[in-house]
């Protein structure tokens, strides 16, 4: 009353003042700033006018924020989910209250932090509220003694979303309908049976977590189930042994929905102020039918910064005595269950201590291959790089990727330095990172070796010269990537210049060093470096695919599909097939021999394929974008001790293209290349 009599005479005040200045101002406007003033002295945000939400995600907001995003946010909290919290710029611990009760009931993870998600689903709440006549409730017909659509009515014990005027068709949907309900106490005495209370998760600090289940079965009728007495016994051991000091908020569910949530963290707000502590939950109001087995699941809030966490002496005991729940049956009967004997035991744990964050190297990284480049025009662009990236337990938000990129032999010339700082921009036209759907590009690289992030010169390959050139190459991902229990695939996509800057089978490799992560204190982040494969660049690359297979006596032959990439120039195949050891210039097909003798290798030509000879050397052709099938025969000398008479396995494909009136140096397809005809 006294606040009422307060605030009514600052409006007259207010009013006098306004009316005073009626000359500068219309009386629309008059209202308007009366209204927003008012809203400031009861800490509240007053929507007039235009329905728009007030905050806009500029970054992570947790308790110990200030500023306008943290009051924006707050206006918002009261228009759209009616959190009735002080509109201050202050997030503190309030306001997160505020924020774990949205979360919850969006079904994000509950943590208290405002990250992008959050931020979005707020977003959307404010956008269908507005949409409904610009406040949460719209047009709702409120039950008895609800102001908003939060929490529960003092006065009927409905829930406060619940539509009156849409009662009867919620209730079926409940368990069941008032009319099946009578208070008259004419209806059959139900009973309570094989109670049983057990252990879920420990709680954590920050979170709203499932530490306990009570179960019981309604037999013989159905059952209002009004009230629960919750206790709490502190470990001896414990630093913090009063649970205002240690609990925000305990919450009740059954099959996923809410029932009832309080704050707990005021002395007031328990029954007893000294061990064992007792919270009440009244008028909970939850029906359940005769047959009906009721799960009750109980959450709990800890605070942050709880003493003892640190040391593992946090530990509570929590129990349901004889008769602490109870209820009505509709034989107007009181009905009690529970058992003090049946306890359940957690502990409370630092912030993100069940929370994980593990970065590590894909099955989908790609293998080793030629990519083709093109000599006029930037290439395609190539994923080089890519690796799993999974959150659990709570929400991350990836801030910065460290990139190296190693371009091999930079250069013969005697001067180094110059040819690794031009080298970079020669080879590489752009860099993007994707995490998940999301693309990312904006980064940077020195390539000189001076300075910060400086390339550096060293013999990577191991080929006895310090002339392979790294470069860190570092994205800023700007506040914007967050994860939150879920796992994405984090890849570097490299676009090449044209080729005409850099020789054929320039090699390069690309590595994801480093994630730098915000996430909770406490949390375990694995961050593995995940290397790519070494890649070689031409204007000319193929694909192998084994076609088919034929087993004969004392012949093998294999049907292998090559395709010229359609990005490149035609290819040339060497017409022979050599053992590993004497290929040369003149083989297309490598073979290792794994038992018997090789009479003859051929590649058998029935005219499908064009033959042609440069400078002394037989060639087919496969032109840019087509297939053609090579069918490799192998003809074994017969061995009588053998039950067959040989086998090979074929290790590579060697192809070139044509360079004016010759041909380029010979390049090797080994990889994914095996073939046997005994695999």
């Amino acid at each position: 009353m006294k606040k009422f009599v307060t605030i009514a005479a600052a409006a007259a005040f207010l009013f006098t003042g306004l009316v005073n200045t009626a000359s500068a101002q219309t009386t629309q406007e008059q209202i308007e700033a009366l209204l927003a003033q008012l809203a400031a002295l009861q800490g509240e945000t007053v929507v007039s006018g235009e329905c728009a939400a007030e905050f806009t995600y500029s970054g992570v907001l947790r308790q110990g924020s200030r500023g306008q995003a943290v009051m924006d946010l707050q206006a918002d909290l009261n228009t759209f989910n009616n959190a009735g919290i002080a509109v201050d710029g202050a997030f503190g611990p309030g306001t997160r209250a505020a924020v774990v009760s949205f979360q919850a009931s969006q079904g994000l993870v509950a943590d208290g932090i405002v990250g992008l998600q959050t931020a979005n689903a707020l977003g959307a709440v404010a956008q269908a509220s507005c949409a409904n006549g610009g406040n949460n409730g719209g047009d709702m017909n409120l039950p008895e003694g609800c102001t908003s659509t939060m929490g529960y009515s003092p006065v009927t014990g409905e829930r406060c979303d619940m539509d009156m005027d849409d009662m009867d068709e919620d209730d079926d949907e409940n368990d069941a309908d008032e009319d099946d309900f009578p208070m008259t106490g004419d209806g059959d005495e139900a009973s309570l049976e094989d109670y049983n209370f057990t252990s879920e998760d420990d709680a954590q600090e920050g979170m709203m977590e499932h530490v306990a289940t009570a179960e019981f079965d309604v037999e013989d009728g159905d059952f209002r189930l009004d009230r629960i007495d919750l206790t709490f016994v502190p470990d001896a051991g414990n630093d913090e042994d009063e649970p205002w000091d240690s609990f925000e908020t305990i919450t009740l569910q059954v099959d996923g929905d809410e029932i009832a949530s309080e704050d707990v963290d005021d002395e007031d707000d328990w029954l007893d102020d000294d061990e064992p502590y007792e919270f009440r939950f009244n008028d909970i109001d939850f029906i359940a039918e005769d047959g009906d087995q009721v799960e009750v699941e109980i959450w709990v809030t800890a605070q942050d910064g709880v003493d003892g966490v640190n040391s593992g002496d946090a530990t509570w005991t929590i129990y349901i005595e004889e008769e602490g729940i109870r209820g009505l049956d509709t034989a107007g009967i009181d009905q009690y269950t529970g058992d003090e004997d049946d306890t359940v035991t957690f502990d409370i744990e630092e912030e993100g201590d069940d929370a994980d964050l593990d970065f590590n190297e894909s099955s989908n990284n790609p293998d080793e291959e030629t990519l083709a480049v093109d000599a006029d025009t930037e290439s395609e662009w190539y994923d080089l790089v890519i690796g799993d990236l999974e959150a659990e337990g709570a929400e991350f938000e990836i801030e910065e990727a460290t990139v190296e990129i190693v371009l091999y032999d930079v250069s013969a010339d005697a001067d180094l330095d110059d040819a690794a700082d031009v080298l970079f921009d020669e080879v590489i036209s752009d860099l993007e990172m994707m995490f998940g759907d999301e693309e990312f590009d904006d980064y940077d690289v020195n390539t000189s070796l001076t300075g910060d992030n400086a390339a550096t010169l060293g013999d990577v390959d191991g080929d006895g010269d310090n002339n392979d050139a790294t470069y860190t190459v570092i994205f800023d991902l700007d506040d914007e990537f967050m994860l939150d229990d879920e796992e994405v695939q984090v890849s570097v996509m490299v676009e090449f210049q044209e080729a005409e800057d850099y020789p054929q089978g320039q090699e390069i490799m690309v590595s994801i060093v480093d994630l730098e992560t915000d996430g909770p204190d406490g949390a375990d982040v694995d961050i593995d470096v995940v290397d790519g494969e070494l890649h070689s660049l031409s204007i000319f690359a193929i694909d192998a695919e084994l076609e088919d297979e034929e087993n004969s006596e004392r012949v093998e032959t294999y049907t292998i599909a090559i395709t010229a990439d359609d990005e490149g120039e035609d290819v040339l195949i060497p017409a022979g097939v050599e053992e590993e050891g004497s290929e040369d210039a003149t083989t297309g097909f490598v073979y290792v021999l794994e038992y018997g003798t090789v009479a003859s290798a051929t590649i058998d030509n029935d005219d499908d394929l064009d033959e042609e000879v440069i400078g002394g050397v037989t060639y087919y052709r496969v032109d840019a974008g087509e297939t053609e099938e090579f069918e490799v025969r192998f003809n074994f000398a017969a061995d009588a001790a053998a039950e067959d008479d040989g086998n090979v396995t074929i290790e590579a494909i060697q192809y070139t293209s044509e360079d004016g009136a010759g041909v380029f140096p010979v390049e090797v397809l080994d990889d994914d290349v095996n073939y046997s005809a005994n695999d």
